[in-house]
């Protein structure tokens, strides 16, 4: 998929003309931080001028040679600083590298030294442990500014990202070095688990050392294996040496130069007996003054004169509507950034901009209870980020690390309404009333005309994630409504209530995927309500009947968005506290109109959203009621999961096209949670196909159409979807060797090749898990067709039951729940049970005996498969490529083991039912569907017993491999009586299984050993063909 063209770039010359200002340099900045490291070197290619990548060839800087291998054909010239102690895999990746992609590689060295014995005799042995600084400036700082001037270079690519933390943590895709020096960073906003991602999925060519114990490389002396419990993607480096985070190529030419000649005219100095206080004095005073330049280092004013000039004129400042006008995406670099000093002085750190709009907190300390939300263990542990929805919003940190949410909420023209209902609701001893669930305003800030107000930051909107109870809902909806009829007990009306305006004391971040649907806590959560932009205060002693004034939605109706009740759409005057309750009602509703086992509940809703606003009863009204019936709900209703409907009102679709439009196209650096946000917003959605039409698209477009494009829901789940070869097979998203997982095993032959899988399923597609085991997941239910696959699954194929010898059913790993489709995660294994064909007759006696010992496990639990031929009889051996020259050959040195698989037809019954009600009728789907060979029983339209038709149908699979074997009658014997045509004549499972064992040892063991002739598998649909 190509990247879509980037908007609103900074009108600059092609290439960049030298110097470029503070300001040039900001906007450029606003406009990278958006784009994906491709968009950003496509972007350099364009723009920077004497480009060059210098590079150690670690991973990002890999990863930046081969995203510019295809984005030009004369991609930069790479510098390579030799610093004559790297290790001896570092110089074979060179090699590679320069065979791999064909760029120009220049070298440069000490200067003066090409050997470590020069090095050592030119400025001593071990010049890393006596002087740290001045070893990194000879062998990186000043090979590299030579290679600058002597090169020309202006613009260099580097391998830095933020997530490297230390010195990096705040990196910006563009910088200018005290040099003048332009850097490119286009990997900044990249972690290493996007690196290592991408380093496999491109088979990108990297240091073998990495796959030793090291997590980064550099020179031998300085780079050791992390240890056990070693943190961070460069443990390892500069060992013991907790102040040294970076090699010295990236810190302060000039004051490293300044350092290095200070030290030298000191020790020259001593040396002759002088105090050189005039040499001293000079260094120190060049080291003090600006640096003059002749390239582009002359940058105008610094970033904190421009944003303290800004901050002092406040009278420049945009009005709210203009504020609300700006673009999202430049929100915060144009609004916020500008005036973070402000907000600074009053206590308050902005977080800082990360990548695709995302902030993260402005340093890296827990944040501090306050007593308004808490932390789930799951994300405690985890970076946390803030998605800005609204430009209006900035999320900021206190000087004792408490987070806040400030929010522009006047203009002193626009607002007022905002200012004066807050203040009575949200300020005070007022806001500490138990009844009250406005998110209190803790303080206002004053810039000019502007009026800031300061919120606790807390999570998400009420319903998310899902209520894991009727009781989690019905106080849910208690405490909303509480907090409404104490708005209007004090004459308030909100007037937009909705579900993103209903907050939870949950932090916002990640939220605990194992935890989905399970109890929210220990102790019940606190809900809020928030944004009272549109909300009306009557005087307390006005005529109730009065405050009927407002006219139409709170907004133009061009531009409002909401639900709206009828007297809203009528044009005439209306109360807006019934109002209020249409709109409570509405939200309550669709999160639970499908609850029809609490029908006086679901009658309660349906009140509040009469046509007539005088037929709805008030919130006070509606609160006593609904806290009445939760007394008469059963208890076990109360606690029962309720099932979720997705739901996605009218600003959540704002945010969620705003997500798909800035994100769609930019998979790989969305964060986690994000994943699951387009998963359970966008996804649903969409029209998502039943597992009848999922069945029905073609073969060739079941995976672009139908896997491809939920490829992030499987990703947050930790499954990577194995790719598309453009011809058919799909192949591994990575060049790892698989993973041994103990259901398969590798044959030798097939584990040097590539591995391949067709999809002769749509309902089918492979994956790999992150530590490279291959699994299948294949979509099992729609919520409607396959219910009963899901339920012979669980019960046969789950828990301890799975991992029974006698049970030969492939084990069901995980269940996926997306919307309604249930998907299910299964080991990858190998071919029908008869290919490669049995090398003699005591294989093909193992491989029947397997599977009716499975099938024998599966009748005692009462479940009839259905579909027992020989493409849902696997085993042991991985798919991919088979020994030709094995064919007829002993399989292995062990056993293989066989495994059932494709419950999809399959049935259940229950184990205290009449077994002679255990019946069926016809096939499993209609005739014109049906392919399979057909028991008589089943085509006479009667009930018959499933049971015995499987016995029907493991006789005649086997009987089609081996009926030829005249020189074992017994079996075949056998194998007649499981095809009689009476049902009640043929023997069970078990007891064929018996007699086959028994058959097993009155065979002359010449006879087993004996190769046995293969024929042709052909089922009667094929013949009929």
């Amino acid at each position: 998929m190509s990247a879509p063209t980037p908007t609103l770039a900074p009108d600059l010359p092609k290439p960049l003309q030298l110097p470029i200002s503070q300001d040039d340099l900001d906007k450029i900045n606003a406009y990278l931080n958006p784009l994906t490291p491709e968009e950003i070197l496509q972007w350099a290619i364009d723009y920077l001028p004497s480009l060059y990548q210098t590079t150690a060839f670690g991973l990002t800087g890999l990863v930046a040679i081969d995203m510019l291998s295809k984005i030009t054909q004369s991609p930069p010239p790479l510098i390579f600083l030799d610093t004559l102690y790297h290790f001896p895999e570092t110089y074979e990746l060179v090699e590679d590298v320069k065979k791999r992609y064909g760029v120009p590689v220049t070298v440069y060295r000490p200067d003066g030294c090409e050997t470590v014995e020069g090095f050592g005799t030119k400025y001593g042995q071990k010049l890393w442990e006596t002087d740290e600084d001045k070893y990194d400036f000879i062998v990186k700082v000043e090979p590299a500014r030579r290679a600058y001037e002597e090169l020309g270079v202006k613009s260099v690519i580097t391998g830095r990202r933020a997530s490297q933390g230390a010195a990096r943590a705040s990196l910006q895709p563009l910088e200018v070095d005290s040099t003048g020096l332009l850097k490119l960073n286009p990997l900044f906003a990249w972690n290493f688990h996007l690196v290592d991602w991408y380093i496999k999925s491109n088979n990108v060519p990297h240091n073998k050392l990495l796959s030793q114990g090291y997590k980064s490389v550099g020179d031998w002396h300085s780079t050791v294996k992390s240890g056990e419990g070693d943190e961070g993607e460069r443990a390892g480096r500069w060992a013991g040496k907790e102040e040294k985070t970076e090699c010295g190529l990236h810190v302060d030419y000039f004051a490293m130069k300044a350092k290095l000649k200070k030290e030298k005219e000191e020790q020259e100095a001593a040396k002759s007996g002088t105090e050189g206080m005039k040499g001293t004095n000079e260094v120190v005073s060049a080291s003090a003054a600006p640096v003059s330049v002749p390239v582009v280092g002359a940058i105008i004013g610094s970033t904190e004169d421009v944003a303290d000039a800004l901050s002092q004129d406040s009278s420049q400042a945009p009005s709210l509507p203009e504020w609300k006008a700006t673009i999202l995406e430049r929100s915060y670099m144009e609004l916020w950034y500008p005036r973070r000093h402000f907000f600074r002085g009053k206590g308050y750190q902005l977080w800082k901009s990360r990548r695709n709009g995302l902030l993260s907190p402005p340093n890296d300390n827990p944040r501090t209870p306050d007593g308004f939300s808490y932390e789930l263990e799951y994300s405690a542990t985890r970076p946390h980020s803030f998605s800005p929805l609204r430009t209006i919003h900035c999320p900021a940190r206190t000087i004792d690390d408490r987070d806040v949410l400030i929010v522009l909420l006047s203009d002193g023209a626009t607002g007022i309404n905002t200012i004066e209902c807050l203040q009575h609701v949200a300020t005070g001893a007022v806001a500490g009333i138990d009844r009250n669930h406005t998110l209190p305003l803790l303080q206002q800030l004053h810039y000019g005309n502007l009026i800031f107000g300061v919120f606790p930051l807390v999570g998400y909107p009420f319903h998310f994630p899902w209520f894991s109870s009727m009781t989690e809902a019905v106080d849910a909806m208690s405490q909303v409504l509480e907090g409404v009829a104490f708005l209007h007990d004090r004459s308030i009306a909100h007037r937009d209530l909705f579900t993103d305006n209903m907050l939870y004391s949950c932090r916002p971040g990640y939220f605990d995927p194992e935890r989905y649907g399970s109890p929210r806590d220990f102790h019940l959560p606190r809900y809020y309500i928030i944004d009272f932009e549109w909300a009306v205060r009557f005087s307390s002693d006005s005529d109730p009947a009065t405050r009927t004034t407002v006219v139409g939605p709170p907004s133009s109706r061009n531009n409002y968005g909401r639900a709206a009740p009828p007297e809203m759409r009528s044009g005439k005057p209306y109360c807006p506290f019934k109002s209020d309750v249409w709109q409570v009602g509405r939200t309550f509703l669709d999160c639970f109109q499908h609850l029809e086992h609490v029908p006086e509940v679901i009658d309660l809703l349906r009140s509040m959203i009469a046509d007539d606003p005088d037929a709805r009863p008030t919130a006070r009204a509606v609160l006593e009621c609904l806290n009445e019936l939760r007394v008469t709900i059963s208890p076990n209703i109360l606690q029962q999961p309720i099932d979720e409907i997705p739901l996605v009102d009218d600003e959540e679709l704002v945010a969620a096209m705003l997500v798909l439009t800035h994100y769609a196209q930019r998979p790989l650096i969305l964060a986690e949670y994000l994943w699951d946000f387009v998963t359970r917003i966008l996804l649903p959605m969409q029209k998502v196909p039943s597992l009848p039409e999922w069945k029905a698209t073609a073969g060739e477009l079941a995976y672009k159409e139908l896997w491809y494009p939920r490829r992030h829901f499987f990703q947050g789940k930790g499954y990577q979807l194995w790719k598309s070869s453009g011809n058919g097979p799909l192949l591994p998203p990575n060049d790892d060797p698989r993973t041994p997982d103990g259901f398969s095993y590798e044959m030798e032959y097939s584990s040097m090749r590539d591995h391949f899988y067709y999809q002769y399923r749509t309902n089918q597609c492979p994956a790999r898990t992150i530590d490279n085991r291959d699994i299948l997941i294949v979509l099992l239910s729609d919520g409607v067709t396959g219910v009963n696959t899901v339920d012979c699954l669980q019960h046969v194929a789950t828990g301890a039951v799975a991992g029974i010898d006698r049970n030969h059913t492939l084990p069901l790993l995980q269940q996926l729940c997306c919307g309604n489709l249930v998907f299910g995660v299964f080991p990858l294994v190998g071919h029908p049970f008869h290919i490669p064909w049995f090398s003699s007759m005591t294989e093909a006696v193992d491989a029947m005996s397997q599977i009716l010992e499975g099938v024998s496990f599966l009748h005692d639990r009462n479940v009839a498969h259905r579909d027992l031929f020989n493409d849902n009889m696997l085993y042991s051996s991985r798919y991919g490529y088979k020994d030709p020259k094995r064919s007829g050959q002993p399989r292995d040195f062990h056993l293989p083991r066989y495994y059932i698989i494709d419950f999809e037809w399959a049935v259940r019954f229950s184990t205290d039912s009449d077994p002679a009600t255990r019946t069926v009728v016809g096939p499993p789907n209609s005739w014109d569907d049906y392919a399979r060979a057909a028991p008589p029983e089943m085509r006479t339209e009667k009930p018959h017993c499933p049971f015995k038709s499987d016995i029907w149908q493991l006789g005649r699979t086997f009987l089609d491999c081996f009926q030829h074997l005249e020189h074992v009658p017994d079996v075949i014997q056998l194998l007649r009586s499981m095809i009689a045509d009476d049902p009640d004549a043929r023997p069970t499972a078990r007891a064929a299984l018996k007699r086959l064992n028994e058959l097993r040892f009155t065979i002359s063991p010449s006879i087993l050993q004996q190769p046995i002739d293969e024929i042709p598998w052909i089922e009667e649909d094929e013949l009929e063909n």
